[in-house]
């Protein structure tokens, strides 16, 4: 009777654990918040108050963006954004981050298999009567590894494959800021060459009229406050000149830094360019979709996806972990 009592008490054990088990395997450790969608206007409003969408908006809003190369069109522009897309250091490390990124989740991924060790050895040695001995042997050794039951492994090997995808889209986000700031800097160099060169027509100008003024007050027709006021507008012009000429420096400086090359080697556009900017129009009506193309919002959403992917992975680890 004992012994069948034990026996009874240890079946029921079993069962218990198996149902426990099933159970937490059938469990949803981490449930996927469903996608909300957001009420947003299908397209931009127009200045009456109504809703313009036109056909080439939402060819535009499917098709393919334009391109920066497509968008500026002059040749030197064009060299000069090259040159800095090549050269500039936050890209630079906004690409290592996105290598560093795979590198993790590849680490990860190679986490749900087993590491397996196979060798092969022989020796041939010479025993007494000038025979050859020969012996070999060969093994293979499965290391131990996590069986992954309650999926721990498999969300850390979603997140990782999420942050490679974040790391790409923060690459395209300064890429893509990195262009527009180049072409910013290249237009306010454009704007100082203009101040400098109305600040020297001013200068000039103010020259010529202390020339009349001292001629006026040789011949006795003007007084020396006239002088004076002449000589103190001349230094305010010759002031505002040195002030235009040191922001022209300090435009120059700030886009060679872009451009990651020294001052003397950088070739401005010449001017003109400005008139070849904007080849692409974009129409009214021009829908709302288009902000998912966005690189951080794209960033923002797979980095949602490796938070959830995260969660998961700590829910599994409160339970029992099975190693081989």
């Amino acid at each position: 009777m004992r012994q069948a009592d034990r026996a009874r008490r240890s079946l029921l054990n079993v069962a218990s654990c198996g149902a426990m088990l099933l159970s937490a395997c059938a469990h949803d450790i981490a449930p996927t918040a469903p996608p909300q969608t957001l009420k947003v206007l299908p397209s931009w409003t127009a200045t009456d108050g109504s809703s313009e969408t036109s056909s080439t908006s939402a060819t535009s809003a499917t098709g393919t963006a334009p391109t920066w190369a497509q968008f500026f069109t002059d040749p030197e522009l064009q060299d000069l954004l090259s040159r800095s897309l090549r050269n500039n250091r936050d890209l630079r490390v906004a690409a290592l981050n996105v290598e560093w990124a795979a590198a993790q989740a590849a680490q990860r991924e190679a986490d749900l298999w087993p590491t397996v060790v196979m060798g092969l050895t022989g020796v041939r040695q010479s025993v007494a009567g000038g025979k050859l001995l020969s012996n070999g042997s060969a093994g293979v050794q499965i290391s131990g590894f996590e069986l992954d039951v309650f999926a721990r492994l498999r969300g850390l090997s979603e997140a990782a494959a999420a942050q490679v995808l974040t790391s790409s889209e923060n690459r395209r986000a300064v890429q893509i800021g990195l262009v527009a700031a180049v072409a910013a800097a290249v237009v306010a160099l454009r704007i100082d060459d203009e101040m400098v060169q109305v600040a020297q027509q001013v200068e000039a100008s103010r020259v010529d009229t202390q020339r009349l003024v001292q001629l006026r007050v040789r011949q006795g027709a003007s007084s020396l406050l006239d002088l004076r006021t002449a000589d103190a507008a001349l230094d305010g012009a010759r002031a505002a000149l040195a002030q235009a000429q040191r922001q022209r420096w300090a435009d120059l400086h700030a886009l060679g830094i872009l451009v990651a090359e020294p001052i003397p080697a950088l070739k401005v556009p010449s001017t003109g360019w400005l008139d070849r900017v904007g080849a692409v129009e974009l129409t009214p009506g021009l829908p709302s979709e288009v902000l998912a193309r966005r690189p951080d919002v794209r960033a923002a959403e797979e980095s949602l996806k490796a938070a959830q992917a995260n969660v998961q992975a700590a829910r599994a680890a409160l339970l029992d972990r099975k190693s081989t």
